[in-house]
């Protein structure tokens, strides 16, 4: 078969990766929005 297992838009390790990864994302940009406040409370 051309198409490895893990190919599909439903595959496994679509299932497993794309919750974390969303998370991880939502973790990030919660992190650089909380340090930009931060810096900026501290800047003024």
């Amino acid at each position: 078969m051309a198409l490895s297992k893990d190919s599909g838009f439903l595959s496994p390790t679509y299932i497993v990766k794309g919750p974390f990864t969303v998370i991880a994302l939502e973790f990030f940009l919660y992190g650089a929005l909380q340090g930009y406040l931060l810096f900026r409370k501290l800047a003024l």
